[in-house]
């Protein structure tokens, strides 16, 4: 977590949220670099319980000076925190059809101020194609190098475990792997505009930036 969204450039005290966010231990990476930040857990019930015994076990300053709140919360509902800098969906929207993720977006758009911003952690499949991905020459940090010539540019079966997980996801839950284009168009539909991209290097996650849409 220490590359991608620049979690040391928000303001001690400010919100961020860990929307499905299991024992929390990402938020808890974040909140390790990072002791300024508050932090907000929230899953299901009896995930909760574990998540508190996970960050008193590996930061229990944060839970002693409570600057961290583990909350019961099902996403499919409105959402309950209004002061959020940051809304954190890590591996959460390749779960779910466009339908269910649009509805995900609205409920943190509908609680959302005007600054705060939506950081999706997700993987984005890359084209076969020796063609840029619609977007990729006007979202900041989304261009990706491609394979060199005769490889395919997303290096064919050298990296094919994003298509595996794809068919995966839409077997197993109806959900899918998004492309570049397809993130921007459930973000618009959700009320928020994709406006940079990071791909930490070593990751096969890309972290998807959004603010609120106009």
């Amino acid at each position: 977590m220490s590359q991608g969204f620049n979690w040391s450039g928000l303001p001690s005290g400010d919100v961020v949220v860990d929307v499905g966010g299991g024992n929390g231990h990402i938020s808890l990476a974040i909140a390790q670099k990072n002791p300024g930040l508050r932090v907000v857990v929230q899953d299901l019930e009896d995930t909760i319980k574990d998540s508190k015994i996970h960050w008193k076990a590996n930061l229990p300053t944060h839970v002693e000076s409570q600057m961290v709140d583990f909350q019961v919360h099902d996403f499919h509902t409105p959402q309950p925190v209004p002061n959020a800098a940051v809304f954190l969906l890590r591996h959460i929207v390749h779960n779910w059809s466009d339908e269910r993720v649009v509805n995900i977006l609205r409920h943190l758009r509908d609680a959302a101020q005007p600054t705060t911003k939506l950081v999706v952690i997700d993987r984005i499949p890359v084209s076969a194609g020796r063609v840029l991905d619609p977007g990729e020459d006007t979202i900041p940090g989304s261009t990706r190098p491609s394979a060199p010539a005769p490889l395919l540019p997303n290096w064919g079966v050298a990296r094919p475990s994003v298509y595996y997980l794809d068919v995966t996801m839409h077997c197993m839950l109806g959900g899918v792997e998004r492309t570049l284009e397809h993130f921007v168009e459930v973000f618009a539909k959700g009320g928020w505009k994709l406006v940079h991209v990071y791909h930490p290097e070593g990751s096969v996650n890309s972290h998807i930036v959004g603010v609120l849409a106009d």
